[in-house]
């Protein structure tokens, strides 16, 4: 994901591993057909290329955003937290 943000560059990905996000084509796991149609089709298209490139860039952009991040972790903390206390008080209650 760095080298998207930083070098806006498309995204060729399988679906089994990928986010749906419009940066990029996503084929079918072990499509090896589809990604070689999907690679000439952005040789060919230098446009798609940097829009795909751009999106990438905005949804990676997003998703690190420092506080976001922050905010993201601090959350599963207090989630981690909320079980623990939950777990200990079933203990208790038994």
């Amino acid at each position: 994901m760095e080298t998207v943000t930083i070098a806006r560059v498309s995204v060729l990905a399988s679906c089994y591993y990928s986010e749906r996000f419009l940066a990029g084509f996503l084929v079918p796991s072990g499509g090896a057909d589809e990604m070689a149609r999907a690679i000439i089709q952005l040789i060919a298209d230098e446009q798609q290329r940097r829009q795909f490139g751009n999106q990438a860039r905005m949804a990676a952009v997003v998703r690190f955003d420092a506080h976001r991040m922050v905010d993201d972790y601090l959350a599963w903390y207090r989630e981690i937290i909320m079980r623990t206390r939950d777990d200990n008080h079933a203990e208790v209650q038994l």
